[in-house]
């Protein structure tokens, strides 16, 4: 009898399948690579999914014969027929061995981690995203369109973000806000160049979303340093993130801006780590300390699963299957922005948000 339920998060740099067993056991997880429909095509992107789930499967000493529902979080699924597209191609590969397949966004897999109760899924790897499900499953989204079109505040967009301001710079077209010589040294060290005439390989002939993205980390250690100009654009990658939830603010329920610690924003993607450098800027776009803050209350969660889980618990939604979960331990609260008004604030209170302050380790 089937009896395993797989979830898999595709996301621009890997993919991550897990199985499970129907009372919420994790039976075995593996990493493979990107699995994004519209930059791998939906045809090859189904077969390395069949060759993930199944790695995943053997390593857990499952038969595909025992799975009986996938759910898949993928970047690049934006709409309905995407979605039955992918399914479809999922199908063709596993033929009958698997039957039931669901396929939905990717940020929805980080906010279904967090459980099934609504809020904000804001993504930021290589990529950028932002989701919002409120408690009756309406959605709207903000983002999600790919760097060809606009990736604001990603990995990608700030390490392009720090080729062209110095670029331009060195052109004498606009002239950066602080001294460029740290962010350039770092940059030909990364890419291996001499001169930016021998970056045109690395963003065009040879392009590499991730590879190009991955200079971000050097970035975020430099402005660990206080290098100036490295900050300022993660500052402004903050603001870029704010406006995805900004924009995202009239269609948020009463029900979910009143939940108790506020309304949860599920922050998925490494960029976080940098959280101190991207928060003064994401503050500042949605009012934070202003006469006229654009929430009262909320809350951004770091998930200590991967949003495999909540893919998995999609996938047995839709296919009717049980699936037990403890969705109270798959995240931490590392920052929690309460706006008293007039209002003189608890000190308890005070003493939690202090201590949220920062992702930590």
């Amino acid at each position: 009898m089937a009896s395993f339920i797989v979830g898999v998060e595709g996301g621009s740099t890997t993919t991550i399948c897990s199985v499970f067993r129907s009372d919420g056991t994790k039976v075995s997880e593996v990493e493979g690579k990107p699995t994004n429909p519209w930059t791998n095509g939906f045809e090859a992107a189904a077969k390395l999914l069949k060759t993930e789930i199944t790695q995943a499967a053997n390593a857990g000493g499952v038969q595909l014969s025992d799975i009986s529902c996938v759910g898949l979080a993928l970047s690049g699924v934006e709409d309905e027929q995407c979605s039955r597209d992918m399914e479809k191609e999922l199908r063709r590969e596993f033929k009958d061995t698997v039957k039931n397949f669901t396929v939905v966004n990717d940020t929805l897999g980080g906010i279904y981690t967090l459980g099934d109760s609504g809020g904000v899924g804001l993504i930021s790897g290589t990529g950028s995203n932002c989701l919002l499900v409120n408690p009756d499953g309406r959605q709207h989204q903000c983002g999600g369109w790919g760097h060809m079109i606009d990736d604001s505040g990603s990995a990608y967009w700030i390490a392009s973000m720090a080729i062209k301001t110095v670029i331009k710079h060195r052109d004498g077209f606009e002239m950066a806000p602080f001294p460029v010589e740290s962010v350039e040294e770092t940059a030909f060290t990364f890419f291996g160049i001499n001169n930016w005439k021998q970056i045109l390989p690395v963003m065009y002939t040879n392009f590499s979303k991730s590879k190009i993205a991955s200079f971000c980390k050097e970035l975020a250690e430099l402005a660990g340093t206080g290098e100036e100009l490295s900050r300022w654009i993660f500052r402004r990658a903050g603001e870029q993130l704010g406006r995805h939830v900004a924009a995202l603010e009239p269609h948020i329920s009463t029900e979910l801006r009143d939940r108790p610690g506020g309304i949860p924003i599920v922050c998925i993607g490494r960029v976080f780590v940098s959280w101190n450098f991207l928060q003064d800027g994401f503050l500042e776009v949605l009012g934070c300390g202003g006469h006229a803050p654009m929430f009262k209350d909320f809350s951004m969660h770091k998930l200590r699963e991967t949003p495999s889980l909540g893919a998995a618990f999609l996938g047995a939604k839709a296919a009717k299957q049980p699936f037990q979960y403890d969705f109270s331990k798959t995240s931490d609260v590392f920052f929690r922005w309460k706006d008293f008004g007039l209002e003189k604030p608890d000190k308890t209170l005070m003493a939690e948000l202090q201590c949220s302050d920062g992702l930590g380790e």
